[in-house]
């Protein structure tokens, strides 16, 4: 083939593969509960990886998450996996997810809020906490 043509078709799939390499929401949080399975941090890692803004100016921030995950898991005992129970679209850019963490003595709640700007989904904001009644409401 000719380099012209191989370029051509190059340029015309590259909007494809593009596509292909983005995540979704979902294996985001696959891949977050995959790892954090393992270890909290590496899975918090990940999340907050989605988003460079979050990495870059909110260290402290991070830090600090992860030292209050750590001193809860401390406390309520073993991990015993993950259900998600809600999931709201804003738009077609902006989505929030929660989850049900399960420890052996309460659950957690976690609450995923992801952003897409362009192509990509990013962490915008994480929470958690033990208040999973309030969703009852």
């Amino acid at each position: 083939m000719k380099p012209k043509f191989l370029f051509l078709v190059f340029l015309l799939w590259m909007p494809f593969i593009h596509m292909a390499n983005a995540q979704s929401t979902d294996e985001i949080l696959t891949e977050f509960f995959n790892r954090y399975q393992k270890s909290p941090n590496d899975g918090l890692d990940y999340g907050f990886s989605t988003n460079t803004w979050i990495g870059e100016t909110n260290q402290a921030g991070i830090a600090n998450v992860k030292l209050q995950i750590k001193n809860a898991v401390s406390i309520i005992g073993d991990y015993y996996g993950y259900e998600k129970y809600a999931e709201l679209m804003i738009g077609n850019s902006l989505k929030q997810v929660k989850y049900i963490v399960k420890y052996d003595r309460q659950p957690l709640r976690f609450i995923f809020v992801f952003y897409k700007s362009s192509d990509d989904w990013k962490l915008l904001n994480f929470n958690f906490d033990d208040k999973i009644t309030e969703d009852f409401k």
